[in-house]
């Protein structure tokens, strides 16, 4: 009975062909979008409020334009870090708190953020190698940059 079932569905795959849709066409990818790594004039031209994934979990990053900043991890880790960040030409650095973080550790390994300048405004990639060569490939993406959020239409 098994062979007869089979010698069915055999011939009727035969008959009708084994698809019923064209195959799909390969996934193809829009350009990537990447930035041009520029000095901007002053720290206050890239402060803001930036955000980026890290796995399950959201970082955001408030540069203060005093020279101040607030990260933020939340989703599955969570965390917080304030301390001072600076602009050291195209190039965002971080000093740090000692007490080690999540949060900490992340901006540590993430420094220096290098400063983008995209059609989308402004990006911090991160320094990493891994995370440059992910660049490289498909441009900026919030998995390897802090983005600038759009400032609340008034």
């Amino acid at each position: 009975m098994r062979a007869l079932l089979f010698m069915l569905l055999a011939a009727s795959l035969l008959a009708i062909g084994c698809r019923t849709q064209p195959a799909p066409a390969p996934y193809a990818s829009p350009l990537a979008q990447k930035g041009v790594i520029t000095a901007p004039p002053n720290a206050a031209s890239v402060a803001g409020r930036y955000y980026r994934t890290l796995g399950c979990s959201s970082i955001y990053l408030t540069l203060a334009e005093d020279g101040t900043y607030f990260a933020e991890l939340g989703g599955l880790a969570s965390g917080e870090s304030r301390g001072r960040w600076r602009l050291e030409g195209s190039q965002v650095r971080f000093d740090l708190p000692y007490e080690k973080t999540m949060t900490t550790v992340s901006l540590d390994y993430f420094s220096p953020l290098a400063v983008l300048n995209s059609e989308r405004g402004w990006a911090l990639l991160s320094g990493a190698k891994i995370e440059r060569e992910f660049y490289e490939k498909y441009g900026i993406s919030a998995e390897v940059c802090f983005i600038k959020t759009k400032a609340p239409k008034k």
